[in-house]
């Protein structure tokens, strides 16, 4: 009753390139996110959606999982400015998990001398913010439990964690000393 059970958190965004809140100089022909534990699933249980300055989602092809790293395809067309990055993948504990981030494009890719026009992916369905959203302290945001994706943000959650439990501790022993000493008096005439 003193102890209670430990918190699981869901895993946590280690890296990523680019980074959140980064500039890059061209755009990177693919997105990836590592996270804290090996992730679960292959195929279908990942989703990284990368949303251009115009709007237009330029993840191309499906995702690829391989154990704790999340990669996406970026259309060699895309543009430069401020792109959002859409992510949700399933933790190691079993629990599904996402956020968003962003980062900025300098310059925009050659355009291919080739006349034929490229393709980009079609939409896919975009997560729809839930209440439970917070915003990190880097421009990152994360849904569900309050997982943090800026990497190293769980030490201190469980830090905090661990203090509170020891000062709750510390409080029940004060008062049960209080209680015996108080019962030791009384029953002295």
């Amino acid at each position: 009753m003193l102890f209670p059970a430990p918190a699981t958190a869901h895993d946590s965004i280690v890296s990523s390139y680019p980074a959140a809140a980064s500039s890059v100089d061209s755009p990177p022909d693919e997105i990836s996110i590592t996270f804290s534990a090996e992730l679960l699933g292959e195929g279908g249980t990942g989703l990284i959606e990368i949303t251009g300055p115009d709007g237009v989602v330029y993840s191309e092809g499906e995702p690829e999982i391989a154990e704790a790293t999340i990669t996406q395809h970026l259309s060699a067309n895309a543009p430069s400015g401020r792109y959002t990055v859409l992510w949700r993948v399933v933790s190691s504990d079993g629990h599904p998990t996402s956020g968003e981030y962003g980062f900025e494009v300098l310059t925009s890719a050659p355009l291919s001398p080739s006349p034929t026009p490229s393709t980009t992916a079609a939409p896919t369905a975009t997560p729809t913010p839930s209440s439970t959203e917070s915003a990190g302290t880097d421009g990152v945001r994360t849904e569900g439990h309050g997982e943090a994706t800026g990497g190293g943000a769980a030490l201190p959650v469980f830090l905090i964690t661990g203090v509170t439990v020891v000062l709750i501790g510390l409080l029940i022993v004060v008062l049960l000393l209080r209680n015996a000493r108080r019962r030791r008096d009384a029953e002295q005439p």
